[in-house]
């Protein structure tokens, strides 16, 4: 998933990036793919196809995320490191509040508050 996140952080639009396999009994199996755009940019149908392109043109074709939301932050722990471990547990009943070890428990929030939504970028073939 970190190499995923590389490739989608290297397009212009995307500031930043997290990718974590949905928690069983919590939707589809599979990757999830958080992004934050930048400029005010909007996950349209154009920019998953973008994503999606981009990551079958660096060769993983066979590891696309199976969901793409749009998210305004990506949860960090305290010492800096990106939080996907917290983000499984919110997805699996912890609270935001409950990761202490969180240093932006807002963001994880919002994030369970997409996923539950349903606010998807579906897939498409490369």
């Amino acid at each position: 998933m970190e190499e995923m996140c590389t490739v989608v952080k290297s397009l212009s639009q995307v500031a930043d990036a997290i990718a974590f396999e949905c928690p069983p009994g919590r939707g589809p199996a599979g990757t999830v793919l958080c992004v934050v755009l930048r400029h005010d940019g909007s996950l349209d149908e154009g920019m998953v196809r973008h994503i999606l392109s981009e990551l079958c043109v660096a060769g993983l074709k066979d590891r696309l995320p199976q969901r793409i939301l749009q998210v305004p932050d990506i949860p960090c722990q305290r010492s800096g490191a990106k939080a996907w471990g917290a983000i499984e547990r919110c997805l699996c009943g912890a609270t935001p509040a409950d990761c202490t070890d969180v240093r932006n428990p807002q963001s994880i929030a919002s994030i369970v508050h997409l996923f539950e939504r349903g606010s998807v970028g579906t897939p498409l073939a490369c």
